[in-house]
């Protein structure tokens, strides 16, 4: 007759139970350690701890990139984004970064060996002009994901104003060297109007800019005040105008750059001379 030892019953299910949770702890270590994330849904370019650019994992992408001609950007890192917004990047060694410009001859990819393999610099060539940056996630030479355009603009910037330019009918008619020299004047008869004038600025190089911010607006002032009136119409934009004659005589107009409330710039006196009608 057979008999069942129950304490080696109860000593082999222990062990049984113990050995079952022990693996599902280890597989839930190993899961942890490495954490899957899905196929990016979206990125986040960083540069010196910054978000400059970022395509959430909706396809919403902001930012862009401004430099000069001949600038090159700090390092800029890549993170994805998968569909939880959570920042990733591979770890294994058969994914690397791809990239395209839309034009070429704007911008150039540069990268590093002792930067990683997400990071990166752009820099600008020797001119002003615009195009579009996109970035790929290869995998074994091809795309796993490709980011939406990403705007990269080549500006110079201007300094403040050395001296200016006004144009008439394509026409140069007044002009205050950036070494301060100024040449022209404008006549006009009482009752006359000018063609529209246009002023452009001259930076340190010489070359002619118009501020482009909102802050920024044309002022003046006539000395003395009654011999000439200057007018502004909308359409004509706010670096433009027309001077119209109102008695004969010889006045000085100023114009000023102005920033908010104070002038930035303000030119040298030019004269204006009106002469009495016929």
């Amino acid at each position: 007759m057979k008999t069942f030892n129950i304490v080696s019953l109860f000593k082999t299910l222990f062990a049984s139970i113990f050995l079952i949770a022990f693996a599902a702890a280890c597989s839930n270590s190993a899961s942890d350690d490495h954490e899957e994330h899905s196929d990016p849904e979206g990125f986040v370019l960083k540069m010196n701890g910054q978000n400059i650019v970022t395509q959430t994992p909706g396809g919403t992408l902001t930012g862009e990139f401004e430099l000069e001609p001949g600038q090159e950007t700090d390092l800029i890192t890549l993170y994805f984004l998968d569909a939880d917004g959570d920042e990733f990047r591979p770890t294994e060694d058969e994914y690397t970064l791809g990239y395209e410009f839309e034009d070429t001859g704007i911008a150039e990819f540069e990268q590093h060996a002792e930067d990683g393999k997400w990071s990166f610099h752009l820099h600008a060539e020797e001119v002003e002009d615009s195009t579009n940056l996109r970035l790929m996630l290869m995998h074994n030479g091809h795309s796993d994901f490709t980011t939406q355009d990403i705007p990269v603009h080549v500006v110079k910037k201007h300094s403040d104003p050395k001296g200016f330019v006004f144009k008439m009918n394509g026409q140069k008619i007044v002009t205050q060297t950036t070494g301060g020299t100024l040449t022209g004047e404008i006549d006009l008869v009482v009752g006359e109007e000018t063609d529209l004038i246009t002023i452009y600025f001259l930076d340190h190089d010489g070359d002619e800019f118009q501020p482009e911010e909102d802050e920024y607006s044309l002022g003046y002032e006539f000395d003395p005040e009654d011999i000439a009136e200057f007018e502004q119409h909308p359409e004509d934009g706010r670096w433009s105008f027309h001077i119209h004659a109102e008695a004969e005589g010889v006045t000085n107009l100023q114009l000023m750059l102005m920033h908010g409330t104070h002038s930035d710039f303000t030119t040298q006196d030019i004269h204006v001379h009106v002469e009495a009608a016929e």
